[in-house]
């Protein structure tokens, strides 16, 4: 009895693994197969067959959403005023009283926190009795000498009354909120408010992706002029801060994340946004004073309206106290486990540094196996969809002034050989 053939409609319709391929046998095959659901708004004829982009798919090309403090760094790097901070001021009670009401100093060494905020860990400008270092030092710690810590340049009004800084002038617009209200209580929540932001300040974008800052009541700059005494200095105690961080903190640090404070940007009242992968058209924010409660009398600010953005925003206690660092300058350091035979040091410098460097990685001795979130931070910073895809920090000869030197020391400590990478930020 001849056989029956299968009808036309089935033989077409069954998904071919490998098309065209002859002369080859397969015994005992195990295959898995993943069929994807058909796009909507398209009609499903009953199968689906993989395609190639399909089939050579692989974690690597998983996106992940950044978070806002991620976003609000990689666009505001773009200015070169240094680290942007997403959260200013730490408001941890156990850190010294001194650092709680000035916040950053000259010669802090911390660490930069994946939520955008520095942690204070100690100062090298000052001794172990100093009240910003008690209880806080590496064993064996000795402060930074021959130093002038007034050796300073300062602008105490780099940033006007009512400012902003954005990722883009060019599509980050800006106007005055106008309200016809004679209340006592506006007049009350207005009191101390400079004339430049008044009732308010309102943002809009052009753009999907951005970052922006506000300073209503500006802010300062400070830089030390002694960097190179810096240089030296980390370059000899580097490792010995790892080890006190890692062996007696017991934190799990991220490799890159130390950082020794040689300069930055400070406003008393700020207010902080990034938006991403929004519509233009949908993005507005309203930055206006808060109400007074009646016993203090120092403006705070907040965001009124925040469309398709995230925001945060702050202010000291004091009016006038410019405490909360908007932008940090100085060195990172970076260690990566390497072992050697012999203790080598070794200075190598390099410029046209990527931006992406500048990010937390992943845990010390977690090299063989990073997570998709840690590759993230090793990708090239000119292949960052966050930016445009003309800017190249890599390509770009204007960024040799953003990162003058990256300097490389190789050293031993007592977490094994490793090699420790200094970059300053800006020159």
């Amino acid at each position: 009895m001849a056989a029956v053939p299968a009808p036309a409609a089935t033989l077409c319709a069954a998904p071919q693994f490998f098309p065209s391929a002859s002369g080859f046998e397969i015994k005992g095959p195990i295959f898995n197969s993943h069929i994807y659901p058909s796009p909507i708004g398209e009609p499903s004829n009953g199968h689906t067959t993989p395609s190639s982009s399909m089939l050579d798919s692989s974690p690597n090309q998983i996106s992940i959403p950044y978070v806002e403090s991620e976003v609000y760094a990689k666009m505001l790097l773009l200015r070169k005023k240094g680290y942007p901070l997403w959260k200013p001021k730490s408001e941890n009670p156990r850190l010294p009283e001194a650092y709680r009401r000035e916040g950053v100093h000259i010669g802090d060494v911390g660490i930069l926190t994946e939520s955008g905020g520095f942690d204070y860990l100690f100062n090298v400008c000052h001794g172990s009795g100093h009240e910003l270092n008690l209880g806080r030092v590496p064993e064996g710690f000795k402060p930074i000498s021959n130093l002038d810590c007034d050796d300073t340049e300062d602008y105490t009004e780099e940033y006007e009354m009512g400012c902003h800084v954005s990722s883009d002038p060019n599509h980050i617009h800006r106007g005055r909120i106008q309200t016809v209200n004679t209340h006592r209580e506006s007049l009350d929540r207005l009191q101390g408010v400079p004339e430049e932001v008044g009732e308010g300040l309102s943002y809009w974008s052009t753009t999907s992706r951005g970052a922006l800052l506000i300073l209503p009541e500006g802010g300062k700059s400070v830089n030390h002029l002694s960097r190179a005494r810096f240089e030296k200095y980390a370059a000899e105690f580097a490792a010995s801060w790892y080890t006190h961080v890692i062996g007696t903190l017991g934190r799990e640090i991220h490799n890159g994340s130390l950082y020794l404070v040689t300069g930055f940007d400070k406003a008393r009242a700020w207010g902080v946004a990034s938006f991403s992968n929004a519509e233009p058209e949908n993005v507005s924010l309203e930055f206006v004073p808060k109400s007074s409660n009646g016993k203090t009398r120092y403006p705070k600010y907040w965001f009124r309206t925040c469309n398709s953005a995230a925001s945060s925003s702050g202010a000291d206690d004091t009016y006038g106290r410019q405490s909360g660092c908007v932008f940090l300058r100085g060195l990172k350091i970076a260690i990566r486990e390497r072992w050697f035979r012999e203790k080598v040091m070794e200075i190598t410098r390099i410029s046209n540094l990527d931006a992406d460097c500048l990010f937390p990685k992943a845990p010390i001795g977690n090299e063989g196996g990073w997570s998709y979130s840690s590759q993230r931070w090793f990708n090239s910073f000119r292949q960052d969809p966050l930016l445009p895809s003309k800017r190249s920090l890599l390509a770009d000869s204007d960024t040799n002034e953003c990162y003058r030197r990256y300097i490389i020391l190789r050293t031993q400590s007592t977490i094994g050989f490793c090699k420790v990478m200094i970059r300053w930020t800006l020159p």
